[in-house]
């Protein structure tokens, strides 16, 4: 039994992670991109703060689109092309991951900028999911000789 959990623990980690971050952002993404341009809560929300003069309201909405849409497929490619699959590395995902922990910071530096702490504390743990499916997946990736040196 114990070699059954042992062979599946990487398939079911990689392909688990792949389909929980192209489910984080491949839907908001495809909203915000398809939307027809920055929507007014947006603009409410963040239009008295530094993100209205630099990059400016436009350039933040989409470059959050733009990141949550790449994040996501590579997480999607990830999958379709088997890196989850028994002795496959997985450097689709590992990106995927890297770009997700890097939205949720700019996610979480636009929610502290407009005092939603709250929000902002939330997305530590999505950050903190990342880092641990980064750790996971570094270490996975890792040459069994350099692992038995270990």
């Amino acid at each position: 039994m114990n070699r059954i959990a042992d062979s599946l623990t990487p398939v079911v980690f990689r392909l688990g992670g792949a389909l929980l971050l192209a489910i984080t952002w491949v839907l908001p993404a495809w909203n915000k991109l398809s939307g027809g341009g920055v929507p007014g809560f947006f603009q409410e929300r963040f239009g008295n703060t530094i993100l209205a003069s630099f990059p400016g309201i436009t350039v933040s909405f989409y470059s959050i689109a733009i990141l949550e849409a790449v994040a996501g497929l590579l997480a999607l490619g990830s999958v379709l092309i088997g890196e989850f699959l028994p002795g496959r590395r997985a450097p689709l995902l590992k990106l995927g991951a890297l770009l997700s922990l890097l939205v949720f910071v700019q996610l979480g530096f636009g929610l502290r900028l407009i005092g939603d702490n709250d929000g902002a504390a939330n997305l530590f743990f999505y950050a903190a999911g990342s880092l641990v499916l980064i750790i996971g997946l570094h270490l996975m990736d890792r040459p069994e000789a350099e692992l038995d040196a270990a």
